[in-house]
């Protein structure tokens, strides 16, 4: 009669046991699955304000194109513009139309971008003829960027961890 009993009475602990464990895979399954959507949202937002910012930076080094009328191109150097947008993490390069690099302005960096660098590219046109004359690519080492995700990682995990 006492082994009956002690059935009866660790059942319940054997099921609450049960249940603990398929609650806490549960929740570690919903914090894990919130975590991993939260990366990918902040990094995709992280990655267009970079996109952003070099875009403008590379937009800028348009003005600084000089079009001569024999069809040429120069860089004014004393330009203001890219002086001001440029950090010490950045860097402008200009080409021509064949590829040709024209100048380089702030940070140097491989003209083939690379794992250290952000880039974006826009396309000049001659004013006159509106054709595609060369392209301005600005670069920024993507230090700060991946710093700032490893952060992001960092937090989710203890975050999740600790819930």
């Amino acid at each position: 009669m006492q082994s009956l009993v002690r059935d009866f009475r660790s059942e319940p602990l054997a099921l609450g046991r049960r249940l603990l464990g398929s609650y806490v895979v549960a929740f570690g399954a919903v914090f894990l699955l919130a975590a991993i959507a939260i990366r990918f949202a902040v990094v995709g937002i992280i990655q267009q304000q970079t996109a952003a910012r070099l875009d403008d930076v590379a937009r800028a080094g348009i003005r600084t194109v000089i079009f001569a009328p024999n069809g040429s191109l120069s860089i004014d150097r004393t330009d203001i513009s890219n002086q001001t947008l440029l950090t010490r993490d950045q860097g402008l390069q200009w080409f021509d139309r064949q590829g040709r690099l024209l100048g380089t302005e702030g940070l140097a960096f491989p003209t083939g971008g690379g794992r250290n660098f952000d880039t974006a590219t826009v396309p000049f046109l001659n004013p006159r003829t509106h054709q595609r004359m060369g392209t301005v690519t600005a670069a920024e080492w993507n230090r700060q960027r991946v710093e700032q995700i490893r952060y992001l990682d960092i937090g989710l995990l203890v975050g999740t961890v600790l819930a």
